[in-house]
């Protein structure tokens, strides 16, 4: 994700709204949002996997949305963006599917016995 936003801001890439400011506005936030869900799962924190599927499920809404709403839209992105919006969905979707799984949910009740005791 911030690879594409460095390569918009280089001028490699056109924006994705035509916002150069709010694609790089937006991409820090997902990307500090991302880097805390990673921080705190490797710490053993249950409660960021519900933060992520918050945000998961709010930002995919969003996306299918604007991408039903507008549908020329995903066909004006440039075909590296278009590679990205995929990519980016489909291992979004894989991490929260994997932070579901009993082996995980039982990697996070050990974590919690861990800090309780």
């Amino acid at each position: 994700m911030l690879f594409f936003t460095a390569l918009q801001v280089a001028g490699i890439l056109p924006p994705v709204d035509g916002s150069l400011t709010m694609t790089v506005i937006t991409d820090a936030i997902t990307a500090a949002l991302l880097a805390l869900v990673a921080v705190k799962i490797s710490a053993g924190r249950g409660w960021v996997r519900w933060l992520y599927l918050i945000v998961y499920a709010a930002g995919t809404a969003f996306t299918v949305v604007f991408f039903l709403a507008v549908p020329k839209a995903f066909h004006a992105l440039s075909p590296a963006l278009q590679v990205n919006v995929v990519a980016q969905s489909a291992l979004q979707t894989a991490a929260l599917i994997f932070m579901f799984t009993a082996a995980s949910r039982a990697w996070f009740r050990a974590a919690d016995e861990r800090a309780v005791s």
